[in-house]
């Protein structure tokens, strides 16, 4: 048996929220990817979620740690940092639905603390698609596992804008 790093630890917090909320039918879980890269020794877990209300509309919710982070986690006499994990939220719809008020309304409400990336992207499978991508350049610690839930909670809200 090993300790679990702190990545895991968030990961199992964030993942048993949004299991729960969907089990409440606040929100439809559509999947989730838990990736190891092995080259880099990076981790992502992503967890994607729409609203009953509007489930063209989906939310990413990523959580993704790097080779320091870890690092710092196992060797701390070796190794300056802290332990921990960076979080990504990303909005996607289509454009006619997903529209630029609305990711200008979003903008608003998460504040002008976030780094946003706004794409449009042209698919010849799945359309014509706007995203939102919404990063917190800040290193997230299990301290912080109470931020980490409002945020969740936070982007299951905002559904209500884009009704």
């Amino acid at each position: 048996m090993f300790d679990p790093t702190s990545f895991e630890n968030m990961k199992v917090v964030i993942e048993g929220m949004i299991y729960d909320l969907d089990s409440q039918r606040d929100i439809c879980l559509h999947g989730r990817k838990d990736l190891v890269d092995l080259a880099s020794f990076s981790r992502i877990y992503q967890i994607a979620y729409t609203s009953f209300k509007n489930e063209k509309i989906m939310i990413q919710f990523q959580l993704s740690s790097h080779l320091h982070q870890f690092a710092s986690e196992i060797m701390p006499q070796q190794i300056s940092g802290d332990a921990g994990c960076f979080v990504e939220i990303t909005y996607r719809g289509p454009r006619e639905i997903f529209q630029d008020f609305h990711i200008e309304l979003l903008k608003k409400k998460w504040g002008p603390d976030r780094v946003f990336e706004e794409r449009n992207v042209d698919s010849s499978q799945s359309g014509k698609v706007n995203e939102l991508v919404i990063q917190f350049e800040r290193l997230i610690t299990e301290e912080m596992i109470p931020d980490l839930q409002d945020m969740v909670l936070f982007s299951v809200q905002t559904f209500k804008l884009l009704l």
